[in-house]
């Protein structure tokens, strides 16, 4: 019996233990030729922590660094599209 896996999902929030998982992702993708999909996560129990327009401003700067912190995990993979 052959395993077939189309998709593969890895939910990341950029931090080191997701970084090293990264790897493991791409592997299996490239070992089933699957597409891989990347989700930036965050954990919303964290803006808790703020008043409301601190935690907006947060969550826009975090977007930023996300889309900057991005390029550097994918760019050298070459993923089909």
């Amino acid at each position: 019996m052959e395993i077939s896996i189309d998709k593969v999902l890895f939910a990341t929030d950029f931090s080191p233990a997701t970084e090293a998982a990264f790897s493991y992702a791409a592997a299996i993708a490239d070992r089933y030729h699957s597409r891989l999909y990347v989700a930036h996560v965050i954990n919303p129990e964290s803006f808790y922590l703020f008043e409301p327009e601190s935690a907006q401003g947060n969550d826009q700067a975090g977007s930023r660094r996300g889309r900057a912190e991005n390029n550097p995990v994918a760019g050298p993979l070459a993923l089909r599209a």
